[in-house]
């Protein structure tokens, strides 16, 4: 396994988590 395809995949799941704590966040507040 590459170091380049090592970095795609910790930024694509650094993405989606920062994504799910965004949505989550939001629907939280919203529901307050």
């Amino acid at each position: 396994m590459k170091v380049s395809a090592i970095w795609r995949f910790a930024t694509v799941f650094a993405a989606g988590v920062c994504l799910g704590l965004l949505l989550a966040f939001s629907y939280t507040a919203k529901n307050t």
